[in-house]
Formats: structure tokens, sequence, C-alpha cells
């Protein structure tokens, strides 16, 4: 088990098709602690239908990781426009990322 960095990187290696999590970063190898085939998802590894592979060391080889997602999600949300003298203006305000539910980026308001 290794310790988490910033050194830590997502990157796309494309003789394979498949975007790589490298705790060594950014290099030009097909080295990885886990992996994803890309099927056509290029841009960024932000689909929650993509499936990881994590290295297992005591199976010596990729397993494949249901519970592993990547989401692409802005880390928080700004709600405005509700008037502050109507019913339920407390809406508005700025909502920061704090969970995945359900394949689905959640947010709570801040200061509540």
């Amino acid at each position: 088990r290794k310790a988490d960095s910033s050194g830590h990187a997502i990157r796309y290696w494309q003789s394979e098709d498949r975007w790589l999590i490298d705790f060594a970063g950014i290099r030009d190898q097909d080295v990885c602690n886990a992996y994803a085939e890309a099927q056509g998802c290029r841009e960024n590894p932000g689909d929650v239908s993509i499936v990881w592979h994590v290295w297992e060391s005591c199976h010596s080889r990729h397993l494949t990781d249901t519970s592993v997602r990547c989401l692409s999600a802005p880390h928080w949300v700004r709600v405005s426009g509700r008037e502050a003298c109507r019913e339920n203006a407390a809406v508005n305000g700025d909502y920061e990322l704090v969970a995945v539910v359900e394949g689905k980026a959640a947010y709570r308001k801040r200061d509540t």
C-alpha cells in the first residue's frame, strides 16, 4: 500500500487506448497502479461508466474494481437568482462537492 502523494497522475496511454493512474507521475511508460480502457473517452477519464483495473500485489496483476470511478465535476457550484424576499431564498449560495452518489456529484451548501 502506497501513501498518497502529489506526484500521482492520471494520463492517457495512446498505444493501448487506456487511461492510467500512476503514482510515479507523468512519464513515458505503460507501467501503472490502475488502468481503464478509454473506449473513445480520450478527452478526459471523467466518465463513470469506465471500468477501472487496480494492481493487486498479492495476485501479481491488475484486477477489476467496480467500486472505483472517475468523475468530472466542478469542486463547487453557485445557485443564484432567487430574490431574498421570496420563500426558500436560502437556495441561493455556494455548494461544495462532498460525495458521489449513484455515480453523480453531490454538493452541500457552504456554512450549513
